[in-house]
């Protein structure tokens, strides 16, 4: 009977060789995936992140003397004391993750701030003398300073100006940064938007924030830009002037003047003789 082949044998002369069974695959791929993971994160000294900076001018207000509070933002009286602080958070993460990961303003940062705008985008500006600019305070631990000037899209010198950052400040994912206060004063009711008007805080396009967590391939950066509004109450409507004192009744006419005397009654005529 003719020698039977079986499956997996290779006839070679007049010998039969067994076929090597092939190792599974899966289970080598498993193991080497780690390693690929780590060779690939050691070639690009960190993964993939998307960086973005949230920035949110927080507006307070207050009468002079009384504790700056933020619901007062809404309801502004004339003369009140008005305060636009500029803070920040990192929304930057580890791209595929919910991980947040932070990094910092450069030396030099610049934040264009404009105080009066008629809408979010601040396309356009109120009139001029709306807040009355009282100062500048920097945050505790930052080194900043605030000049009002013009710059390309606010052309308003009492209310567009530059904050600068003149040192490294560290911004996180899980907290809220401060840089500076910008003090003022409700000096004037626009009417229009009946009060309303935006502030507006983005960084300036020459420093923008890069991100530093070593989660992350170095070198991404981000520029970020935020809106808060604030009410001005119109003025209490001025109280009416007093009425003037009624005029003193007229004086009673004057009686007419005495008839004259009657003439003298002519003497009786002498008797005849």
């Amino acid at each position: 009977m003719p020698e039977t082949v079986r499956s997996g044998d290779v006839r070679r002369g007049a010998h039969s060789l067994r076929r090597p069974t092939p190792r599974p695959l899966l289970p080598r791929l498993v193991l080497l995936l780690p390693l690929l993971a780590i060779h690939r994160a050691d070639a690009q000294e960190g993964g993939v992140c998307a960086a973005s900076l949230n920035v949110k001018p927080e507006i307070c207000a207050n009468a002079p003397g009384e504790e700056c509070d933020a619901m007062n933002a809404n309801l502004i009286t004339l003369g009140d004391d008005v305060q636009v602080s500029i803070c920040l958070t990192s929304s930057s993460t580890l791209v595929g993750t919910n991980i947040g990961v932070g990094g910092v303003l450069q030396t030099g940062t610049r934040f264009e701030v404009a105080l009066t705008c008629k809408d979010g985008s601040c396309s356009a500006m109120h009139e001029s003398g709306i807040l009355e600019y009282l100062g500048f305070e920097p945050a505790a631990g930052v080194s900043s300073n605030f000049l009002l000037q013009t710059y390309p899209g606010c052309t308003d010198g009492q209310a567009c100006g530059y904050l600068t950052v003149s040192q490294e400040v560290e911004v996180t994912e899980d907290s809220t940064r401060c840089v500076g206060t910008i003090k003022a004063r409700a000096a004037r009711f626009t009417t229009t938007n009946n009060g309303l008007f935006y502030v507006r805080a983005a960084t300036a396009p020459e420093t923008p924030f890069l991100i530093t967590d070593e989660l992350c391939i170095p070198g991404l950066t981000a520029s970020g830009a935020g809106t808060t509004t604030a009410l001005i109450a119109p003025p209490s409507p001025m109280p009416l002037p007093p009425s003037p004192p009624s005029p003193p009744p007229p004086s009673p006419p004057s009686p007419p003047p005495p008839p004259p005397p009657p003439p003298p009654s002519p003497p009786p005529p002498s008797p005849s003789p």
